[in-house]
């Protein structure tokens, strides 16, 4: 699935990703929430390394 999006709207996902991040580590080390981590450190890092104007 492409999904692209303009500079302001990469910005406004990749701050909704670190702050919900923040809540995901305060919770308990259940397998599920190590998946969750894992997925969010995943998205967080692709958001970061797309160059500005080719997030997609």
């Amino acid at each position: 699935m492409d999904l692209k999006l303009t500079n302001t709207e990469a910005v406004a996902v990749l701050t909704a990703l670190q702050h919900y991040q923040k809540e995901v580590e305060k919770m308990a080390d259940e397998k599920g929430v190590q998946i969750e981590k894992q997925t969010l450190k995943g998205l967080i890092s692709k958001l970061e390394a797309m160059p500005a104007g080719e997030v997609q």
